[in-house]
């Protein structure tokens, strides 16, 4: 009988930072949002840095059932921003320790999708996903000097795209508070108004929150 000793695993550790997609296969963030909506539905593989980690979020389905979500922003030398996914919620714990501006990851068979309330292409981690954590290679390396240099201080400021920022929310509130105001007495303007302040809040929060994932 072959006994295995816990220090000759650690020996292969290594293999688990070499990453399952071809370097040649990589694509950049800036083609996936110049693509508009043609590459929602596809699939694809990434090398990014960890830009921002969300706070994992308790969701409820239409269905009802709880859902885990954790939402992470990622970036590469191309463009600084791309919202991922995690619906699983051993993975979200994972994502939570992962360090921004520090690490970086590889995925392979990440799937792509428009979102139509941001306006702009996200990315979702499904069951065919496989993520590596700081692989080692020479152009994670290069990913990281990367982003511990032009994420710092005011010059992230100057990249940040926010999707929650939508014009349309805004002048959707404006309209609203402009009808509500010739009824503001009856019990239909009041639970407008309920609503328009219940929005405001929501969005500031998200603005507030966005903003601190780029400083």
């Amino acid at each position: 009988m072959l006994l295995h000793d816990i220090h000759d695993s650690m020996k292969y550790k290594y293999l688990l930072r070499i990453p399952t997609c071809p370097r040649h296969m990589y694509i950049n963030i800036e083609d996936i949002h110049s693509s508009g909506k043609e590459m929602s539905g596809k699939f694809c593989c990434l090398l990014v840095a960890v830009r921002c980690v969300k706070s994992t979020k308790l969701i409820k389905t239409k269905i009802g059932k709880e859902a885990f979500l954790k939402e992470i922003i990622v970036m590469d030398k191309t463009y600084p921003t791309l919202l991922i996914r995690i619906w699983d919620k051993e993975l979200s714990e994972r994502a939570a320790q992962w360090i921004p501006k520090k690490t970086i990851l590889a995925f392979s068979n990440l799937y792509l999708e428009w979102n139509i309330f941001k306006r702009s292409m996200t990315a979702v981690v499904s069951n065919k996903t496989i993520i590596t954590e700081d692989p080692i290679t020479n152009e994670a390396n290069d990913l990281k000097n990367y982003a511990n240099t032009h994420l710092t201080g005011l010059s992230t400021i100057l990249n940040i795209n926010i999707p929650n920022c939508n014009l349309y929310l805004l002048t959707y509130i404006y309209d609203y508070s402009y009808k509500t105001t010739k009824c503001n007495n009856s019990f239909e303007g009041k639970f407008e108004w309920l609503y328009i302040v219940d929005t405001i809040v929501d969005f500031l929060y998200n603005f507030l929150h966005n903003i601190q994932c780029y400083l």
